[in-house]
């Protein structure tokens, strides 16, 4: 008895939730009027910056190449060998010597 309530309460709610839902759905896709310029202009900017109609003013430039170059000597330093820049893309090499015995026996 107490399952087929569970059954019904779980339907009821079902039925709200789609029935909100609904009307929710319909109205993300309208875009007012502000949204709709903001959007065109991300998209207006995003074709002139792939077609390199964007110029960037040289002190910007130069700043940027200066934090690239910071980071660069930053992450690209060998923590084994600092006078050897670290190549991330190939595996790190070991060097195992043999001990020497002698000293022992």
């Amino acid at each position: 008895m107490m399952r087929v309530g569970a059954v019904k309460q779980a339907a009821l709610v079902g039925r709200t939730t789609v029935s909100v839902a609904r009307p929710m759905a319909t109205a993300t896709k309208k875009v007012d009027f502000i949204q709709q310029i903001y959007l065109d202009k991300i998209k207006e900017y995003a074709a002139k910056s792939k077609s390199g109609g964007i110029q960037q003013p040289p002190e910007l430039a130069a700043r940027f190449a200066e934090e690239k170059e910071k980071l660069r000597n930053i992450y690209a330093r060998n923590p084994f060998n600092p006078d050897v820049a670290d190549d991330p893309t190939k595996p790190p090499s070991f060097q195992f010597k043999d001990p020497n015995l002698s000293d022992v026996f």
